[in-house]
């Protein structure tokens, strides 16, 4: 048994893969740091965040 929504936070613009047993899910988060979450699951319901692509964005100021 399961309750929807699955995974109760804002990932806009998921993509799923699936590597042998292991589900992947990314997300674009990009006004939140650390951004860009990996998510894992075996079974497709119960998620676990995975990792981070990056830890801050560097260069986003406007050049003078």
């Amino acid at each position: 048994m399961y309750s929807n929504p699955i995974i109760w936070a804002d990932y806009p613009d998921v993509d799923v893969i699936r590597v042998e047993d292991t589900y992947y899910m990314v997300s674009t988060t990009m006004h939140m740091m650390p951004g860009c979450v990996i998510l894992r699951s075996y079974d497709l319901i119960q998620w676990e965040v995975a990792t981070h692509v990056y830890d801050k964005l560097d260069n986003t100021l406007p050049n003078d």
